[in-house]
């Protein structure tokens, strides 16, 4: 029984070591645009490429607007009335 809690304590700080490795990898968006900007000068990727790349990353970065956020209502008490 000790054995398999020790095992499971390892296991979770293991994917928790994991999950902030890989997360930290990620790279700004900053980043992104030089690297394209980079690919661009060096030939690999075409000015319209380029360019439906950028407005696609600015589009995904954009907030939408289309869609007007509701608040949440909470659901309504049940009744206090009984039949009986």
């Amino acid at each position: 029984m000790t054995v398999l809690l020790v095992v499971i304590i390892g296991a979770v700080w293991l994917l928790g070591r994991l999950r902030d490795y890989t997360t930290q990898d990620r790279p700004t968006p900053q980043e992104g645009l030089v690297n394209l900007e980079e690919m661009l000068r060096k030939g690999d990727i075409s000015e319209a490429e380029f360019r439906n790349i950028q407005s696609s990353a600015r589009s995904q970065a954009a907030p939408s607007n289309s869609v007007p956020s509701q608040p949440v209502r909470s659901p309504d008490p049940p009744s206090e009335s009984l039949e009986g």
